[in-house]
């Protein structure tokens, strides 16, 4: 892992991402793709039910995603390059 990853206001990328609770389930996150570049602020907002948690607990791999090659914070596959640990130490959230 780069000395201080991630860097400040560092890139987030997802692609193809498939999400659900248990493999008898169906996916309640279905191939979502997205980029956020460097300094972009976002958000993720909808009604109830639409899967807004889930999404957060794919970023911080509660669950490990059903499909999808990979989740890319500054560089960084979270999914295959750093440690579980690393990769919650460098995110964070504002409710």
């Amino acid at each position: 892992m780069p000395e201080g990853w991630p860097k400040k206001g560092g890139s987030i990328e997802v692609k193809n991402l498939g999400f659900r609770y248990r493999n008898e389930t169906p996916q309640v996150i279905k191939g979502i793709s997205f980029d956020v570049k460097p300094f972009e602020h976002v958000g993720i907002v909808g009604r109830t039910g639409c899967a807004k948690s889930t999404m957060t607990m794919a970023l911080y791999r509660i669950n490990a995603p059903d499909e999808g090659s990979k989740i890319v914070f500054d560089g960084i596959n979270i999914l295959d390059d750093i440690g579980l640990h690393q990769s919650r130490k460098g995110l964070s959230i504002v409710p």
